[in-house]
């Protein structure tokens, strides 16, 4: 399995830049994925003139459907250079309905105070939508608004309906599997948002081709040993993992920078191992980092 030409131009250059590549290689080709976005691109584009349809990605964590919205994102804002096409937020714990507003205005570059009246920030939010001809908007991490204050969530969900009410506005929402427990309660949100899916991955050759589109990029001469048929170590990724494949992939280019920093030509065990530690450490030094939350009483 030969490099790409960006792969063997990197082969001559410095390890600082090697790994810097290998950290922003980035690859989303795959039957879900794909699926997804192309939904996305065709509702963005052909919307009901009066009520908008809206679409909900919800799966456990590391599935990837945060890089699905972000890519999402950067082709909307590729498509159309004017103004601010696109907007992509993300829900924190805590949020009051202030919060939602004032997110969205501060992705649209406006003004924002952290106190005010929500009504006259909506009807802000309104006129800059317009003013910069945004038509999409991106909420990432919704499940979040289940740590809000309980008295706040309907003012919450009230909120993100009126958004999704504006004319012209295609509302994407991503989150763990507690978002259609928030839609369902909310009726009017209900039966707004279509539904899709991600499923854990599966060893089969669809994760082989995923993955060796990976390997492809990284400026590793002798990185499809992963892939040989006399290794298991790809089978070992996905299963060090948990079949997710965000974590999958984030393991895969670890791993790579490992054997660069060893200067071995191919990731060896050791390097998806290191990998596996380094990821774990990311996620417990995330979760500590996280300031306390409010929860609903049983």
């Amino acid at each position: 399995m030969p490099l790409n030409a960006t792969a063997e131009r990197f082969l001559s250059l410095s390890l600082s830049e090697q790994k810097r590549h290998v950290r922003r290689c980035r690859r989303i080709r795959y039957v879900a994925g794909d699926a997804f976005m192309r939904r996305a691109h065709d509702l963005h584009h052909h919307q009901y003139e009066r009520r908008s349809l809206c679409l909900a990605l919800v799966g456990s964590s590391w599935l990837g459907k945060s890089t699905l919205l972000e890519w999402i994102y950067d082709d909307a804002r590729k498509a159309s250079p004017q103004g601010v096409s696109a907007i992509h937020i993300e829900v924190g714990p805590n949020w009051t309905l202030n919060s939602l507003y004032n997110a969205c205005l501060t992705a649209l570059h406006a003004p924002v105070s952290a106190k005010g009246d929500p009504e006259m920030k909506f009807a802000a939010l309104c006129r800059t939508l317009t003013a910069k001809r945004t038509t999409l908007v991106l909420i990432d991490e919704l499940h979040e608004l289940a740590t809000c204050q309980p008295r706040t969530l309907p003012k919450l969900l009230a909120g993100l309906k009126k958004i999704c009410n504006i004319p012209g506005i295609t509302v994407i929402v991503s989150g763990l599997e507690s978002v259609m427990d928030l839609l369902r309660n909310y009726q009017q949100l209900a039966t707004r948002f279509e539904v899709h899916r991600l499923q854990p991955w599966e060893e089969n050759q669809e994760y082989y081709n995923f993955i060796a589109s990976y390997l492809t990029d990284f400026p590793l001469p002798d990185a499809d040993d992963l892939l040989s048929p006399n290794s298991d170590l790809a089978a070992k990724l996905l299963v060090l993992s948990n079949n997710c494949i965000g974590a999958c992939t984030e393991m895969l280019c670890e791993a790579a920078c490992h054997a660069l920093d060893e200067g071995r030509a191919g990731i060896t065990e050791q390097d998806i191992l290191r990998a596996k530690r380094v990821w774990e450490d990311k996620q417990t030094t995330k979760l500590q980092s996280r300031p306390p939350r409010h929860r609903h009483s049983p």
